[in-house]
């Protein structure tokens, strides 16, 4: 039988008694955490938001969660960023 793990037997069943016994402390009950309701999720603002009327140039954008890219040529002078112009 060849050894295929760096790890001893001895640190392999300290590991697991370790790891039961920590199990067994925290009172930790699966069934119970599977069981959990729908009613548990926290209240949102959503109403509150949908009170305001849209614009023309909503907050967080027109296509939230994409990323735009502005070029000018201007902002970068000899390799470097001209920061009068960004600013």
């Amino acid at each position: 039988m060849s050894k295929t793990s760096n790890i001893s037997r001895r640190d392999f069943v300290k590991t697991v008694a370790t790891t039961a016994i920590a199990g067994n402390l925290t009172n930790f009950d699966i069934l119970k955490a599977q069981q959990k309701k729908a009613e548990d999720k926290p209240k949102t603002n959503i109403q509150d938001a949908l009170k305001y009327p849209r614009t023309i140039d909503p907050l967080p954008g027109k296509y939230p969660g994409r990323v735009v890219i502005i070029e000018n040529s201007k902002t970068i002078k000899d390799g470097a960023f001209d920061y009068e112009q960004i600013s």
